[in-house]
């Protein structure tokens, strides 16, 4: 393989050198530009990662503030809430004190009140047995005085008197309002109006 020898002249060569470096001038030229365009669009890309990454840590410092602005809100709120409570539970606390003192008084009363209850219920019933027992007396000293004034006999002849009539006294518990002493009464003149009947029929015999 042969190789043409090219032979210049100074100026030609001189020339020619200038022209190699003018194209290569360009061809640096171009890629310098090529790798300047590129390195921007990289920055460009990098600045709005950079850009996108400011915005999220603002807001995320600005959910952060109002995060630290709710938070003292809420403090604020539950130790208001822990205030009323403890006034609403001492409240009910002596609200229930009060209760169970107003269930022992009514307790008490209950107890006296049934004490009361039986002490007169007693107290009538021993009333009614004396009064029972005084008029059964009266009526007994009355039949003798009587069959004694209608049949004058000697004493050693037997006297034959007629049965006195069945007195029936009710000893049924009295209700809180009726009037045991009333009752006792009604029940005497009932008794003495028996007597009389029984009485006036004796003489007809």
């Amino acid at each position: 393989m042969s190789t043409e020898k090219i032979e210049y002249t100074y100026e030609e060569a001189k020339e020619k050198i200038e022209e190699i470096k003018r194209e290569t001038i360009k061809t640096y030229e171009k890629r310098i530009e090529n790798i300047r365009i590129s390195h921007e669009k990289e920055i460009s890309l990098f600045e709005k990662k950079i850009e996108g990454l400011e915005n999220q840590l603002e807001r995320r410092s600005l959910a952060l503030k109002q995060a630290k602005s709710l938070k003292k809100d809420l403090d604020v709120e539950k130790k208001k809430y822990l205030e009323e409570n403890s006034d609403f539970k001492k409240k009910i606390d002596s609200q229930t004190m009060d209760l169970l003192e107003i269930m022992n008084q009514n307790r008490d009363l209950r107890f006296q009140l049934e004490k009361s209850e039986e002490k007169e219920k007693e107290e009538n019933h021993n009333m009614n047995d004396a009064n029972l027992q005084n008029l059964r007396s009266s009526i007994s000293e009355k039949n003798i005085s009587h069959s004694r004034s209608l049949n004058p006999v000697s004493k050693t002849q037997n006297l034959v008197k007629p049965d006195p009539p069945v007195i029936q006294i009710s000893k049924s518990n009295k209700s809180k309002n009726e009037n045991p002493q009333k009752e006792s009464q009604n029940q005497t003149k009932k008794n003495k109006k028996r007597f009389l009947f029984w009485r006036k029929n004796s003489k007809k015999k």
